[in-house]
């Protein structure tokens, strides 16, 4: 006799509960809708042997979610989730990120475990979130074991995640499933890891990114779904054991869903070969939308819907984050603005947060600001020396550019791949780590080696700059934080040191205060500040004119 279960699982959904794209007000691709269709279609084939799961990052990413009305958001979630009857959900880095009167409503209020073993309690030593759940689906005994990657701290202010610590993921993993398999002795154990494949942010005690080296150092595991990193995946490995384990990444924002089939073969209560597990990611993007799930949610829809499409004002030029990857730009200049006006801050550090996103002159929606922030990232003011400045620009820039010796080198850091017969060139960082500064002048010599290209003229206001001297830096908290090391590895300020150098916090998110600020003026016209520039100019207005056309193409409305 075969015993079947069927698991699927989604990660990152990013509030894409509805088949709508509130962002830029337009249908989506993939949502919650098409994911209920599917799940409904295969409890009908079987309801009894399907578990639902979820990986974490549920809330941030669309204006299904807002900190203006938070609690509006929480319930929506939950009862979504709720709805659709899921078995476990892992707690993710961007549902911290809501603070806790948020996410503790929400575990409180969803009617599944919510998991995280590694994030503890600091008053009772205890985690905070379920370490794992068990779960029997025809007469198999399935142990569900969850992971939060640990370098929130890195990211998020401290008041998110008030009263917690985050354990290193390989330890707590080691930890638990020594309890899990004496304890509870599981048929099977399933990982659900809001930790990515491998990378990321590392110290000595923290690894963002570390489910290659938990599936292959940890033997115990069966099956692991994971996320955080956007990646959809698909791989068996082997353990140190001899033992496979099957790997799997569904994606985000709804697109995809992991299918995982697990039999077991039985004969007269003796198990005579081993489960048999196979997985396959489902592209939900044509699956019809579920009309009773979009009965049920039809006012919660019509209400983001509403909110989103509020006017706040007007931008009289067009602006672009293309810009930004190439020089002294409009988009990041209105960011700078904001952070120098809110703050009162000398310098502000900012950069695009988006790869590739426009705003068109005329009206401006709140929908359009999710286009520039998707997540609740505070403004912060810092101190900083001068030198400490100039290893920041030191260390944005040396993942930006490269050294040119000639006029036909490359300027940017940009590589090429191949997908079937297209071929395409990106940049070889992601573009939220290309910060730029306002507030001084400064050169970026190209023909420089890395860590030798700034060169600090002085302040906008016409001051002297004095690598010795104190400033206030402006900055968004996942940078003042630590994140993505500018201010540990560039400025050399250690981790520990920098709640020291904060002395201010906005009380609202930077999307908030941003739409306060235009709702405020009105209209805005953003220009360019000319306040620093790519030096030798012959050699990198050409490379910059073949690069850009590289990389977004000969559509680029400022190539020619």
């Amino acid at each position: 006799m075969k015993k079947k279960i069927n698991i699927l699982a989604t990660s990152d959904i990013h509030g894409c509960f509805f088949p709508y794209d509130y962002a830029h007000r337009k249908t989506a691709n993939g949502s919650m809708a098409q994911i209920a269709h599917y799940v409904e279609e295969a409890r009908r084939r079987n309801k009894e042997n399907l578990l639902l799961l979820d990986n974490g990052d549920i809330m941030q990413g669309q204006p299904t979610y807002d900190s203006s009305r938070p609690l509006f958001s929480e319930k929506m979630a939950a009862d979504i989730f709720n709805y659709m009857q899921y078995d476990a959900i892992t707690i993710g880095n961007h549902d911290i990120e809501t603070g806790h009167a948020v996410y503790d409503k929400f575990v409180k209020d969803v009617k599944c475990p919510v998991l995280g073993a590694n994030v503890i309690d600091k008053t009772q030593g205890l985690t905070y979130f379920h370490p794992y759940t068990l779960i029997y689906k025809c007469g198999i005994r399935i142990a569900i074991f969850g992971l939060v990657t640990p370098v929130i701290p890195y990211w998020l202010d401290k008041s998110l995640w008030q009263g917690l610590y985050f354990q290193n993921l390989m330890k707590t993993a080691q930890y638990w499933m020594n309890i899990i398999l004496v304890k509870e002795q599981p048929d099977l154990v399933v990982g659900l890891f809001h930790t990515g494949w491998e990378g990321g942010l590392r110290s000595n005690s923290y690894c963002e990114n570390d489910t290659l080296r938990i599936a292959r150092e940890i033997p115990g595991f069966d099956v692991i779904i994971y996320g955080h990193d956007h990646q959809t995946n698909l791989m068996t490995i082997q353990n140190k054991a001899g033992t496979d384990v099957l790997c799997i990444n569904p994606g985000c924002n709804a697109l995809q869903l992991a299918q995982i089939e697990i039999t077991k073969n039985e004969s007269k209560g003796k198990t005579i070969t081993p489960y048999h597990i196979k997985a396959k990611i489902i592209n939900v993007s044509q699956e019809p939308e579920s009309s009773k799930y979009m009965s049920t949610f039809k006012e919660y829809f019509q209400s983001v819907r509403t909110f989103s499409n509020k006017k706040i004002g007007r931008i009289e030029f067009a602006i672009s984050s293309r810009d930004c990857c190439f020089g002294d730009a409009p988009f990041s200049n209105m960011i700078h603005n904001l952070q120098l006006k809110i703050t009162g801050a000398d310098i502000s550090f900012t950069a695009p947060l988006v790869y590739d996103v426009s705003l068109s002159s005329g009206n401006i929606h709140i929908s359009d600001l999710y286009t520039i922030y998707r997540y609740e990232n505070l403004i912060y003011m810092l101190n900083m020396t001068g030198e400490e400045i100039r290893c920041y620009l030191e260390y944005s820039y040396s993942l930006w550019i490269q050294t040119m010796h000639s006029i036909e080198d490359p300027l940017m850091q940009i590589s090429k791949y191949t997908i079937g017969n297209n071929t395409y060139y990106m940049f070889c960082h992601l573009v939220f780590n290309f910060d730029t500064a306002a507030g001084i002048t400064y050169e970026v010599d190209v023909t420089k080696p890395a860590g030798k290209r700034i060169r600090i003229t002085g302040m906008e206001n016409g001051d002297s700059f004095q690598l010795t001297k104190m400033y206030h830096v402006a900055m968004h908290s996942y940078r003042g934080n630590g994140g993505n090391e500018f201010l540990t590895k560039g400025a050399k300020i250690p981790k520990a040191k920098l709640a020291e150098r904060l002395i201010y916090t906005s009380r609202h998110t930077q999307r908030y205060e941003l739409a306060k600020a235009i709702e405020k003026l009105g209209k805005i016209y953003p220009k360019a500040r000319k306040n620093w520039r790519f030096i030798p100019e012959e050699w990198t207005k050409k490379a910059i004119q073949r690069e850009r056309k590289l990389v977004f193409g000969y559509k680029d409305n400022n190539v020619y």
